[in-house]
């Protein structure tokens, strides 16, 4: 399995769709490639991102999901579930930032 990095760079993105899906067009992604595209080219494979991010024991998934609340549409309940569960990376630095962008966790 491929491993998660803490910083998600195009090359990353480039061998995890690569990996979930063999058949995939992966020449159209270079260094400006970005989560938005992934959105726009390769949404099918969301559910194979989101398995792939949730049984990952490297890196920092936490911020993969917030990205992809950010760019993807992703659904934010769902984020804030895998975030307060994620045992690895620095859930704690995401949470500020996306309870503070998109309102989504009590102030206590």
């Amino acid at each position: 399995m491929l491993e998660c990095p803490n910083y998600f760079d195009w090359k990353f993105g480039k061998n995890l769709i690569k990996e979930l899906d063999q058949d995939a067009n992966v020449s159209i992604i270079d260094q400006t490639w970005c989560w938005w595209e992934f959105n726009n080219k390769f949404n099918y494979l969301l559910p194979k991102i989101l398995d792939y991010f949730e049984h990952t024991t490297t890196g920092n998934p936490s911020k993969a999901i917030y990205n992809l609340v950010k760019y993807c549409n992703l659904d934010i309940e769902y984020a804030k579930k895998f975030i307060e569960n994620c045992q690895i990376g620095d859930p704690s630095r995401i949470i500020p930032e996306m309870a503070h962008q998109y309102n989504c966790w009590n102030k206590e």
